[in-house]
């Protein structure tokens, strides 16, 4: 994804969430998981008391990651329990195989009655980034076979269902059952299940794809009206820890 492209669309998801919920920010200490390039954080700071943001090691930002940004192992929140009011991520659950244990780390890290807020991609997300791959299969066979040629180092061996639509996103089911995964509902029974109390969940009112369409040549307005039309590509979920 074009980096100036996803800094910008994170200003203006960011910018969106505290107009609903700066209230619940406002000089609190704020975790952020996953940060990317560090951009989210920023404005966080803005309100947040503290903002601290974790990365791995592994990101794909790294290089353009900015100085708030922490690296960790993934796994392990290196802070003690009760240590935050808020944590916040953006596309980043979807991620997380062992999504289950981390929730629990969430959960300890935060305070009693502390609030959880995730940006999650949608279904609507999900099916315009097939409808994408399939429209560009003839250039991205292309582009295999002269990697192939060339002797290219391939990172692994594509299914054909890959090759086809495109590799599956997150880290549940495939390619196209990330479909199903991507829905708001299923992500709401996956928080109540783990013992989330549900505050409130609301489009985010943005469409954009995967690869980036149009990127800056379309305007927001243009991308939340299509948004209201065709399905936002964005969900927020706001949780409260009710240990």
């Amino acid at each position: 994804m074009n980096i100036a492209f996803l800094n910008e669309l994170r200003r203006v998801e960011i910018k969106d969430i505290l107009e609903k919920h700066s209230n619940l920010i406002e000089g609190k200490r704020v975790l952020e998981i996953g940060g990317g390039t560090g951009e989210q954080a920023e404005y966080l700071a803005n309100v947040a008391s503290e903002v601290i943001s974790l990365e791995i090691a592994e990101s794909n930002y790294r290089e353009s990651a900015n100085r708030r940004i922490v690296i960790y192992d993934g796994h392990h929140v290196p802070f003690p329990g009760d240590s935050f009011d808020v944590v916040y991520s953006s596309n980043v659950l979807e991620h997380i195989a062992h999504r289950d244990a981390f929730q629990k780390e969430i959960m300890r890290v935060l305070k009693p009655g502390g609030y959880a807020i995730h940006s999650m991609p949608t279904h609507w997300w999900k099916l315009r980034d097939i409808a994408q791959n399939t429209v560009l299969l003839f250039p991205r066979v292309l582009m295999m076979i002269y990697r192939q040629v060339w002797g290219f180092k391939q990172n692994r061996t594509r299914s054909i269902l890959e090759v086809l639509v495109g590799e599956r996103h997150g880290e549940f089911g495939n390619t196209i059952t990330e479909i199903y995964h991507f829905m708001p509902r299923i992500w709401l029974g996956h928080f109540s299940r783990l013992g989330w109390r549900l505050v409130q969940n609301h489009s985010g009112g943005l469409f954009y794809t995967s690869r980036t369409l149009l990127a800056t040549n379309m305007s927001w307005y243009l991308r939340r009206l299509l948004a209201y039309f065709f399905g936002s590509s964005i969900h927020i979920y706001l949780l409260q820890n009710k240990s």
